[in-house]
């Protein structure tokens, strides 16, 4: 009961956090070419024009399940990122290891416990 709690919580979060991100965004403005959309659009039959703005619609729905999991992928990055510092911060200087081959350790490190979460290798 608690992990499904804990993620409505985290969903919640995530639309929050994505509609204060939107809010800052110039309001959608109509432009002539979406004028002309709608004429063409409007001369349709009625079966055409359900069918073309089902169409639209599946898209949009499409693009914004694409931008959420875009902003969520962004959210894991950061915490993968935030763990390689953490790991860089943390692990022995050796005299041979440039700050270059440690991070790219600590990565392939956070990578590889990553997919290893989710089932992959």
């Amino acid at each position: 009961m608690k992990n499904l709690h804990t993620e409505k919580l985290f969903d919640r979060l995530l639309v929050q956090s994505m509609e204060d991100a939107l809010s800052n965004l110039p309001p959608w403005q109509e432009t002539e070419t979406s004028h002309k959309a709608e004429d063409v659009l409007s001369s349709l039959s009625k079966e055409q024009n359900d069918c073309l703005r089902s169409y639209l619609n599946e898209l949009a729905e499409q693009e914004a399940a694409e931008k959420q999991a875009l902003y969520l992928q962004g959210i894991l990055d950061g915490i993968a990122l935030a763990g390689i510092v953490q790991l860089e911060q943390h692990m022995p200087t050796d005299v041979g290891r440039s700050s270059e081959n440690k991070i790219v350790e600590a990565l392939f490190y956070v990578l590889t416990a990553k997919s290893k979460s989710r089932g992959t290798n």
